[in-house]
């Protein structure tokens, strides 16, 4: 099983992934850059890299960035679909 937090969850491509995310895939974490955007949602910052796999991100460029940042400090993988950049 692929343990992933998916940053952009709330907007078109995160409802996209969210539905046709494989059943090898559990999304365990939505990450925001607000805090209590979304029910289960967590802050970049506090997200915990232990049992997370990848992070996914369809977000903004400066999201992208920090989420970037985050995943090469924590030793996460990173998957972007972030257009615009």
């Amino acid at each position: 099983m692929i343990r992933a937090a998916l940053l952009g969850a709330s907007g078109k491509m995160g409802a996209e992934i969210m539905e046709a995310a494989p059943k090898q895939i559990e999304i365990v974490n939505f990450v925001s850059r607000k805090k209590n955007a979304e029910p289960k949602s967590v802050l970049l910052k506090d997200l915990s890299a232990k049992k997370l796999n990848v992070l996914i991100d369809f977000s903004s460029p400066d999201a992208m960035s920090e989420a970037l940042k985050w995943c090469v400090k924590n030793k996460t993988a990173f998957l972007s679909g972030t257009t615009g950049i």
